[in-house]
């Protein structure tokens, strides 16, 4: 896991925003626990921005953790 479990979906927002505008943030909770899984999901509208905040946030320190942003494979809709 690569986020600590403190991280908010406001903190993701604040570190992402810089680099373009978001379309959603997720931090993902265990459903049971509602304690945080150690990971999210930064969406943005354009694939440029995308490409962008993985050059420039990989690897960054964040609440005590080396932050990997990378792109994610799908497996449901953002919706759900």
């Amino acid at each position: 896991n690569f986020l600590a479990p403190e991280v908010t979906v406001n903190d993701l927002t604040e570190l992402f925003a810089p680099v373009g505008p978001l379309a959603a943030v997720r931090v993902i909770h265990d459903p049971k626990t509602h304690e945080s899984k150690g990971f999210g999901f930064v969406y943005f509208h354009a694939s440029a921005d995308a490409a962008a905040a993985i050059k420039r946030l990989s690897g960054r320190m964040v609440q005590g953790r080396r932050m990997k942003v990378s792109y994610a494979n799908p497996q449901r809709p953002l919706d759900e």
